[in-house]
């Protein structure tokens, strides 16, 4: 068992190192770092604040279990699973360990991996209600370990079923089972809260958020039960919540490291297949479900330029689908955060153009770029370029539009205002691919992704920054924008297509040779 020990801080270290492999990289991924520890100083500053009161507890608290939720659905459904990464799964099934050191070992680096998953799901709410309220320490502590519960709790039910599958040679539902099962408890509870408050929605629901019923639901209810008591200052509900999920993480475990019968040659197999699935997402290729079905299809192939068009339509064609799994859970998402949370239609516009900025198609531009077949069709370069962004760009542009349609009925809109929001909104998408196609050119490929990645994110600011620019000088001018919307929206989305097409431009001699992998 010691060598496993040394095996687990060992391979935390490499990691640690491979980052430093590189001066550049390592400086770079240390800004970064900086970077982000800045943006958590405010929450420790607590000049000028009020302390945090009951509601807004109540909001974080929700917020956080809201965060932790989504994660756990997310791998209870997920298709794909592994006990190991590739490189694990050699040492520990060949090496000299027992059965229950093995999953021992697994349990461990999924505990820490829970702990890493519950930072990131308490850090967001926490920035959010820091910056209006005092946010005590025990309730950033709190949150953490309970976030951090929640997600390891799920993690090991997932890998028993799975376990479980393998030991039998069968492939159960039972993960998609508990997820709906879930999901129909909680909407059970809803249903109730929303008949007895008056067929009022987003009443019902808050009643059932706030009230003891929702102590009942497993796990989140327990959860919510635990960090209520930082609000009631009630010690007892703090331990009694905290204790009921230690307790069942433990008999989890128990049950996982006991289980008994061979799996190694299938488990093995996994990890290959999951540890190549792993490289190719963080890399940023597109991954396509290999189980996903494909129609026949057939269509005219243009000449020159428009060959890349036609391949695009063509594969649209034969997968009949639009919008990705990740898309529909997105909005979603988008959805729920807009009715609940955001109070009005500019609040909600700018969620959904942060929410496109970080999605725009990079990864579907980086993969198509990565085509060599792309540089040996003949033809302009620009045209090129264009044909490759309209089935990417015509997606996510139906895809805002589908964010912007919920808010014509949240937020009761005038027809006009709505058309007008929606065509800022469109303006913007543009905006985001050629920022998307400026960072590509500038950046091509490293090997440090969550640098890349953050790069990018940076470039594709500094391409909105004219826009941000022109929408300050017509507020310096006028003092209200909301006033002189038929001056804003038709100044604005001229801009913002002249500014796209300018940047596009300038960048389409990239199509004359691999620009993403080249030196």
């Amino acid at each position: 068992m010691n060598n496993l020990i040394k095996l687990f801080f060992t391979k935390k270290k490499a990691k640690l190192r491979s980052i430093f492999t590189k001066p550049v990289s390592g400086i770079f991924t240390l800004l970064l770092v900086a970077g982000y520890v800045s943006m958590f100083i405010p929450v420790f500053d607590t000049a000028g604040k009020e302390p945090i009161d009951a509601m807004m507890a109540s909001i974080y608290i929700m917020l956080v279990l809201a965060m932790a939720l989504i994660v756990c659905l997310m791998t209870l459904l997920q298709k794909r699973q592994a006990l190991f990464f590739e490189e694990d799964s050699y040492y520990l099934f060949i090496g000299p360990f027992t059965n229950r050191q093995i999953l021992s070992y697994g349990v461990v680096d999924s505990l820490f991996l829970s702990f890493l998953t519950g930072l990131i799901c308490v850090a967001l709410p926490m920035l959010g209600v820091a910056s209006m309220v005092v946010l005590p320490l025990s309730y950033i502590l709190l949150g953490i370990l309970i976030s951090t519960l929640i997600v390891f709790l799920f993690t090991i039910m997932a890998q028993y079923i799975y376990l479980k599958d393998l030991v039998r040679e069968t492939k159960s539902q039972t993960k998609k089972i508990i997820g709906f099962a879930f999901i129909v408890v909680i909407a059970g509870f809803l249903s109730y809260s929303y008949f007895t408050n008056g067929s009022d929605i987003k009443a019902g629901l808050m009643n059932f958020l706030l009230s003891k019923e929702f102590y009942y639901v497993p796990i989140i209810g327990w959860a919510k039960y635990a960090l209520e008591g930082l609000i009631t200052n009630d010690f007892l509900a703090i331990l009694l919540g905290s204790g009921l999920l230690v307790a069942l993480s433990v008999a989890l475990s128990m049950l996982l490291v006991r289980i008994k019968g061979y799996f190694y040659e299938k488990a093995m197999i996994d990890a290959v297949e999951y540890s190549e699935f792993y490289k190719k997402a963080m890399s940023g290729e597109v991954v396509e479900n290999e189980h996903k079905k494909h129609y026949e299809a057939t269509i005219h192939y243009q000449k020159g330029e428009g060959a890349i068009l036609s391949k695009s339509l063509l594969v649209l064609k034969k997968s009949r689908t639009i919008f990705t799994q990740q898309d529909l859970m997105s909005l979603v998402g988008v959805f729920i955060f807009g009715f609940f949370v955001l109070t009005n239609v500019l609040t909600y516009g700018g969620f959904v153009l942060l929410y496109l900025m970080n999605t725009s198609g990079t990864n579907t531009l980086i993969e198509e770029l990565k085509m060599n077949y792309i540089y040996l069709i003949p033809g302009n370069p620009f045209k090129k370029l264009i044909n490759t962004l309209i089935v990417p760009v015509v997606k996510t542009i139906l895809l805002s539009m589908t964010m912007m349609a919920a808010s014509y009925f949240m937020f009761d809109m005038k027809v006009m205002d709505w058309l007008a929001g929606m065509g800022i909104i469109v303006s913007f998408v543009f905006v985001f691919y050629a920022g998307n196609i400026v960072s590509i050119r500038m950046l091509k490929s490293r090997a440090n992704k969550m640098l890349e990645s953050a790069l990018r994110m940076f470039v594709v600011l500094a391409t909105c920054a004219p826009s941000a620019g022109l929408i300050w000088l017509i507020y310096h001018f006028t003092g209200n924008l909301m006033l002189n919307l038929a001056f804003l929206v038709p100044m604005l989305m001229g801009f913002n297509l002249l500014i796209s097409f300018l940047l596009i431009y300038a960048c389409s001699s990239m199509m004359n040779g691999n620009a993403y992998t080249a030196d």
